[in-house]
Parts: structure tokens; sequence; C-alpha cells
């Protein structure tokens, strides 16, 4: 995405400028592998109130059952009902449901 990393403010200006200029659903895919940018869960909620936002994809979650549901239970908190949460990696997406 750059060669300098980025802030939380500049992410969420660029998602911020996609979505408005948007007349289809937006799916925020959190991938830090490739960008190389971690998304807080701050992030997250802010860019779960952008308008045409409709799911957030994050990496994988823990091994562990319980963790699993913890973490998909915490981010359910911070999303706006009307935004899904997806799991990256199908083992993942699996412990994730």
């Amino acid at each position: 995405m750059s060669y300098q990393p980025l802030t939380d403010d500049e992410v969420f200006g660029l998602f911020e400028d996609v979505a408005a200029g948007l007349s289809v659903p937006l799916v925020v895919y959190d991938n830090p592998r490739t960008t190389r940018f971690t998304f807080t869960d701050e992030l997250y909620a802010r860019l779960g109130r952008l308008p045409n936002v409709v799911s957030i994809k994050i990496p994988g979650v823990p091994a562990a059952s319980a963790a699993a549901r913890a973490r998909i239970e915490h981010l359910r908190h911070l999303l706006p009902a009307t935004v899904t949460i997806g799991v990256s990696g199908d083992a993942d997406a699996a412990r994730g449901g």
C-alpha cells in the first residue's frame, strides 16, 4: 500500500473517501501479510460506521474455540449490527463461526 507505514487515520481516510463515492456495498479486507498494515479494533469500529461498509474480513482467529468465539463476540460489540464479520482461512473461519 505504501513505502512508509500508514497510521490508522490515513487508512480510515482512504476508506472514508472510497465509501463516500460508492453506490455498492464495501467489504473491508484486513490482510496484514500483504499490506504490512495491522488494523486495530478501534479502526474496525470506525470503519464499520462508514456508509456502504457491510462487512469486515479479519485475519485468522485463535485456535482455541473459546478464544475464537470471544474474539468474534468482542468485534461484534464494536461493530454495528448491519456489518458482518468474515474470517480469513478455511480452518480459521470454521472456528470463528
